[in-house]
């Protein structure tokens, strides 16, 4: 990975995939979190959880994520 902060996040049924849990990674770049293009689509929060790289560490969500946001990984 390049240098900076890389992340992954766990969505549970966003507007984009209404039928499914979706990996977003992303990328702090310029002090703005970008998304990757590419997501991970899955049908439960543990397969979302498996497709993290391994030596991640999450971040619980916080009242001000968006509800969709499962939890972070960093």
């Amino acid at each position: 990975m390049a240098d900076g902060i890389w992340g992954w996040t766990i969505y549970d049924h966003p507007a984009d995939y209404p039928d499914n849990v979706v990996v977003r990674g992303w990328r702090v770049e310029n002090g703005l979190a970008v998304a990757f293009e590419d997501v991970v689509i899955v049908d439960t929060i543990d397969e979302a959880r498996a497709a993290i790289p391994a030596g991640l560490r999450p971040i619980p969500r916080v009242a001000s994520d968006d509800p969709v946001i499962v939890e972070s990984w960093i």
